[in-house]
């Protein structure tokens, strides 16, 4: 067990967790998902530990005998996350549109069935290219990024840094294939700093639902969040983007990368995840191109 606060002002919350529902320490056998606050009717003497500290609440003069089971709050599975949890009690679904009210801090969502049309979720792949020492690995507490280049609702961009590039670069079109049309629209900044800002300022503007990368978790997320650090900017609040673990291509050569680089309001992708599982190509052969 283990106390925990937060169950309201001068409350005292009692933690009780477990692995699976066939350990006794958990409750599983005794609780239930019937072990609700108020479901057990059942008289019965409580625990002598639990009347000594008080009950659930604290309260050491209410020691009136009562099912335990009228203290809990509320039971979880362990290993299913809260948003999960909340779609699967509600039944709210991916892919279907809601009408969402809020009245006086109680939120409710009604799914609308007259609207068939599925939104389409923008998508935006972006690709950092830095400098770097002959023969190093980049290291973010010294070399730049140089240029962004990314598509966004199939239009191709590159911010490019002037103070590394020698002169201004044109719109230009790369099409692959006939399928694959990349018009570029450039944009020259004078900066390092004034790169990072229009990628993050077209990125507010554009507000798109999933960024896809190719080894962005270890590199391309942490070095620009090492950069920005560097400016005296914060990438989270310029782009709700922020890396866990810290660290990433830094004075360390990238032995401290962030493990995945999340956002509240818009999904990652790391293409190079997919790449690592399911490729036959050896180790130092899965690069991007």
């Amino acid at each position: 067990m283990s106390g925990r606060g937060g169950g309201g002002r001068g409350s005292r919350l009692t933690s009780l967790q477990a692995f699976d529902s066939n350990d006794p320490a958990g409750g599983g056998r005794h609780g239930g998902r019937g072990g609700g606050r108020g479901r057990g009717r059942g008289r019965k003497p409580l625990n002598a530990n639990f009347m000594r500290e008080g009950g659930a609440g604290g309260n050491q003069e209410d020691n009136s005998a009562k099912d335990i089971r009228e203290a809990f709050l509320e039971l979880r599975e362990y290993d299913v996350p809260y948003h999960v949890r909340f779609a699967i009690d509600t039944d709210v679904r991916v892919g279907h549109w809601y009408t969402v009210r809020c009245h006086e801090g109680a939120t409710s969502m009604e799914r609308r069935p007259d609207l068939l049309q599925r939104a389409e979720p923008r998508i935006c792949a972006f690709d950092i290219e830095t400098t770097k020492l002959p023969l190093q690995f980049p290291n973010a507490e010294y070399d730049q990024v140089f240029m962004i280049s990314y598509m966004l609702d199939r239009q191709g961009y590159l911010i490019v840094n002037r103070e590394v590039v020698g002169a201004d670069v044109s719109d230009f079109e790369y099409t692959p294939k006939p399928e694959f049309e990349g018009p570029f629209k450039v944009h020259n900044s004078p900066d390092e700093r004034a790169l990072l800002l229009q990628f993050f300022d077209h990125m507010r503007s554009a507000q798109p639902a999933i960024y896809v990368t190719y080894n962005g978790d270890f590199f391309d997320w942490p070095f620009m969040e090492a950069r920005c650090a560097a400016h005296g900017l914060d990438m989270h609040a310029l782009s709700g983007f922020c890396c866990r673990g810290g660290g990433g291509p830094g004075a360390s050569g990238g032995a401290m990368a962030a493990k995945e680089c999340l956002s509240r309001h818009a999904v990652h992708m790391d293409c190079m995840h997919w790449v690592d599982r399911d490729s036959y190509l050896p180790q130092g052969s899965r690069g991007l191109k």
